[in-house]
């Protein structure tokens, strides 16, 4: 597995998920009903990764340190904006698109030098009931040589 760093592992989960149609949130915090933009399509996405475990093999012949691996957690946070007069469609349409994104992120070709695991979705409706939020998680491990 080739190494990739830890930008290119963020930036190709923000490539795959704007090649679906949504539109990536530029705030360093967490989506929510107040920090979304009025206009447009109503699908905004931003991305959360968090490196959660870190474990080094040694080679037992030399005592060398030969491997590295990381793990990421990379949670996908979607919003929706309901449609008012037909939320029920808009609800069907976001777990047809959650589903999507789950597929997506899970091909290999999406990571050729990371594995991906699909790890769970957690879904929320936004206070004033205009946006439907989803959560999904992901776990992200890269390993390589280390020289």
């Amino acid at each position: 597995m080739a190494q990739a760093t830890f930008k290119a592992v963020y930036q190709t989960a923000k490539t795959a998920l704007e090649a679906s149609g949504f539109v990536f949130s530029n705030t360093p915090f967490t989506i929510d009903a107040n920090n979304l933009p009025i206009s447009g399509e109503g699908r905004f996405f931003s991305l959360d990764m968090q490196t959660v475990n870190t474990d080094k093999f040694r080679d037992a012949k030399r005592g060398s340190l030969t491997l590295q691996r990381v793990a990421h957690t990379l949670t996908v946070k979607m919003a929706f904006r309901i449609k008012p007069f037909d939320p029920l469609t808009t609800v069907e349409n976001m777990l047809d698109q959650e589903k999507s994104i789950v597929d997506g992120m899970v091909l290999p070709a999406t990571f050729d030098s990371c594995r991906v695991a699909y790890v769970g979705s957690t879904r929320f409706l936004s206070g004033s009931k205009e946006f439907f939020f989803i959560d999904v998680e992901f776990n992200v491990e890269q390993s390589w040589q280390v020289s």
